[in-house]
């Protein structure tokens, strides 16, 4: 016998897909309109297949420990004078010594 708790669903109600995804609420509904996601109506409430999710995850790309998405916006803010954490304050210090 399987437990209970063991089995995924299927299916999720976009609030909790939201929470177990971390992707938000209109996120989902733009997903689903571009058909990357399915959705179905049941009733009055909207459900998310969590198969269609994570496949849309998987065909994302993989980020590598050198692929730094803010560096280019880091990079940008500093050529302008803006400090964007502490981080950069810190560089921006040193820089100055």
């Amino acid at each position: 016998m399987i437990a209970r708790n063991s089995m995924q669903p299927e299916w999720l109600r976009i609030a909790a897909a939201t929470d177990n995804f971390g992707i938000s609420r209109s996120g989902i509904y733009r997903l689903a309109a571009d058909g990357e996601i399915e959705l179905r109506k049941i009733g009055a409430r909207t459900v998310v297949n969590v198969g269609s999710l994570r496949g849309f995850i998987e065909r994302q790309p993989q980020l590598t420990p050198r692929q730094d998405p803010l560096r280019k916006s880091r990079k940008i803010a500093r050529q302008f004078g803006v400090i964007t954490n502490n981080r950069d304050q810190q560089e921006t210090k040193a820089l100055a010594q």
